[in-house]
C-alpha cells in the first residue's frame, strides 16, 4: 500500500504534462499569422522573367505566393504540392529567398516549374516585410490584395488550401 503512494506524484505529473501537450497542439492550427487581413506589403522586387516589380503588380487577381528556396531541402520536398497547387486555376507565384538566378533556374529546370512568375530576393528581406516565420511559407492572396491565409512551413497536401480554390 505505501508504493502505490509513490507512483501517485508521477501519474499526476504525467497527467498534467499530457494536458499541457494536447492543449498546445489544439491551439498550434489556431494560430494566426498577424499578416491575415492585412494588404499584402509593397517592396522592390525584379522578376526574373518579365521584369515585374513584385507582388503588387498582381493586385486584381487572386494568386499563391510561395516563399521557398533551392538551397531548402524542406522546399525541394514540398515541390510536389506546388506541382498539384498549379493545376487548380489560380496563379501560384515564387519567391526565391536567399537565393541566386543560376540556381533558381537550375532548382527549377531539375524539377519542374509550377510558378507563373518567379521573383528572386537576393538580400533575403522579403520573410520581414512579409512576416514569415518559417521557410518555406506559403500566402494566399486575394483580388484585392489582402492576404487571407498564411501557412508557415511546408504544405502537407493541397488540403490545406482547398478552402480557397475555385
Amino acid at each position: 500500500m505505501k508504493r502505490i503512494w509513490l507512483f501517485i506524484p508521477l501519474a499526476i505529473l504525467m497527467a498534467i504534462l499530457g494536458l499541457i501537450f494536447v492543449v498546445y497542439h489544439s491551439l498550434e492550427y489556431e494560430r494566426a499569422s498577424p499578416m491575415v487581413g492585412q494588404e499584402m506589403p509593397v517592396w522592390p522586387l525584379v522578376g526574373v522573367e518579365n521584369g515585374e516589380q513584385g507582388p503588387a503588380d498582381l493586385k486584381g487577381q487572386k494568386y499563391i505566393l510561395h516563399i521557398g528556396s533551392s538551397w531548402c531541402e524542406t522546399c525541394r520536398n514540398e515541390h510536389q504540392y506546388l506541382e498539384d497547387l498549379a493545376q487548380t486555376g489560380i496563379p501560384l507565384v515564387g519567391l526565391f529567398y536567399k537565393d541566386t538566378p543560376e540556381d533558381v533556374f537550375s532548382f527549377l529546370e531539375e524539377r519542374s516549374d509550377p510558378y507563373e512568375i518567379v521573383f528572386i530576393d537576393t538580400e533575403g528581406k522579403s520573410m520581414v516585410y512579409l512576416g514569415a516565420l518559417a521557410l518555406p511559407s506559403t500566402y494566399i492572396v486575394d483580388e484585392n490584395g489582402i492576404i487571407q491565409e498564411v501557412i508557415s512551413g511546408p504544405l502537407q497536401s493541397t488540403h490545406q488550401v482547398s478552402r480557397f480554390l475555385p
